[in-house]
């Protein structure tokens, strides 16, 4: 199902966590990713911000870079003194890419999003298959914060 290894420990703030890919998932993500940057003590607009990038990278993964319902995706976090870093992974090697939507689209206006919300973004391939979509949100410094040097240190249950 899912496998967590957040971590919050003395010298780290990140977080990664492994999902199955069903639509069903991408509130799931929405919720631990907004708990656990509200944790760490991120601004409202730093917590909403992450809670809609990472919405619309999961969703992409789900739908474009899984396939089917036995594919898993992870998320990562990680703050950084410059801000907060999102990785979401996926097994496909194939690339996102931008398409020009009209007013009445349902899709298509994931990437747009990211783009506007984030301070940088790329694609990060290889090595081996997949891809990880990064992005980056702005953010305050955390006060008396150990930034991460490194994603996915240490375990820990979450609960919020």
């Amino acid at each position: 199902m899912m496998t967590s290894k957040p971590a919050s420990t003395a010298d780290a703030l990140s977080w990664h966590e492994s999902f199955r890919a069903v639509p069903d998932t991408v509130p799931v993500v929405r919720a631990r990713v907004r708990c656990e940057v509200r944790r760490w003590g991120y601004s409202d607009v730093v917590v909403d911000d992450a809670e809609l990038v990472v919405a619309e990278l999961v969703s992409n993964a789900v739908i474009h870079g899984c396939n089917g319902a036995d594919g898993q995706f992870e998320v990562i976090l990680a703050a950084r003194a410059g801000g907060l870093e999102i990785m979401v992974g996926d097994p496909s090697s194939q690339l996102p890419t931008r398409v020009e939507t009209v007013e009445d689209d349902d899709h298509g206006r994931g990437l747009v999003l990211v783009h506007a919300l984030s301070a940088q973004w790329e694609t990060v391939v290889g090595p081996g298959e997949g891809k990880r979509i990064w992005a980056l949100i702005a953010a305050e410094s955390l006060p008396g914060g150990q930034y991460s040097a490194q994603t996915g240190r240490g375990i820990e249950v979450i609960s919020c």
